[in-house]
């Protein structure tokens, strides 16, 4: 057994890990709710100010989705090193409200809580509903073709 600790002195609580042991959680601080991941150290998720916030699922890219409520407002946010909220990522004319995100796969699936029309339903979002993420590979394909047309205007030069 493990004591992840917290980060600020308050009660911590683990709600998921991924297969290489990278746990997310929240912590009960002071200031309200932080969500956290642990992989060997403890790391705050840039905390939104909210009532409650919870880090509910991860995958293996340790991409974290999580969500928040207030007395107003409930949503459900993606974290990919960025902090996303995941209504802002649907097609425009989707109309659903994705209110809670509870898992995210190493496809990038997300199961989630939403409505639409006054009606509640469990989601499954795929990365085709949210076409706003760019995937890690485009940085990288965008990156390598940079690179090998100023290579390529070197030597023209």
């Amino acid at each position: 057994m493990h004591n992840l600790g917290s980060l600020y002195g308050g009660e911590s609580v683990a709600l998921a890990i991924n297969d290489n042991g990278v746990v997310t959680g929240i912590e009960m601080a002071k200031q309200g709710y932080v969500t956290w991941y642990f992989d060997g150290e403890l790391h705050d998720l840039e905390t939104i100010n909210s009532y409650n916030i919870f880090a509910r699922g991860i995958n293996n890219k340790n991409n974290i989705v999580r969500d928040l409520s207030t007395n107003t407002d409930m949503r459900a946010f993606l974290y990919d090193g960025t902090i996303h909220d995941i209504n802002e990522l649907l097609l425009p004319d989707s109309g659903w409200s994705v209110m809670q995100a509870f898992g995210i796969n190493d496809s990038g699936q997300i199961a989630a809580y939403g409505w639409k029309n006054g009606e509640g339903h469990a989601l499954l979002l795929n990365p085709v509903d949210m076409p706003t993420v760019p995937e890690p590979s485009t940085f990288l394909l965008l990156g390598a073709g940079l690179g090998g047309l100023a290579l390529w205007r070197g030597k023209r030069s």
